[in-house]
């Protein structure tokens, strides 16, 4: 489809902020239809349980993460399941895992801002592996 083709080969960080959840709703229809199972949804759950991942908030719908979510939206990259982890890692050891510089970093590595942030930012957290020297 026309909209498969755009997401296949989309070069812009604004194309999947945007359009993840329809794709996601696509996808799902799609093999609900083949398989013919069936989906319960969820009970609502608070706002301490779910909310969308945000790196300069610490309160509200947008916010980092804590051991007590269930759901955390808007991960759009594989580094920001790394930065997660360590996140809810430390607070486990009561360590404060509170830099918005690395948390732009590893949850918005395709962002202009996050490039003129040096990988430096992250080696505390001993997250500096996940990107290469060259930007």
């Amino acid at each position: 489809s026309e909209f498969h083709e755009k997401a296949l080969h989309a070069t812009s960080e604004p194309f999947f902020r945007k359009e993840d959840d329809p794709m996601n709703g696509h996808w799902l229809h799609k093999c609900l239809a083949e398989t013919a199972q069936s989906v319960e949804p969820l009970r609502s759950l608070s706002g301490q349980a779910a909310h969308n991942m945000a790196c300069i908030s610490e309160h509200g719908l947008y916010r980092r993460p804590k051991n007590g979510s269930i759901i955390v939206h808007f991960l759009k990259h594989p580094h920001a399941l790394e930065y997660v982890n360590a996140v809810l890692r430390r607070e486990r050891l009561g360590q404060p895992f509170s830099s918005t510089q690395c948390c732009t970093r590893m949850v918005w590595p395709k962002s202009p801002m996050a490039h003129r942030i040096s990988p430096k930012v992250c080696s505390y957290f001993q997250l500096s592996k996940c990107f290469p020297s060259a930007a």
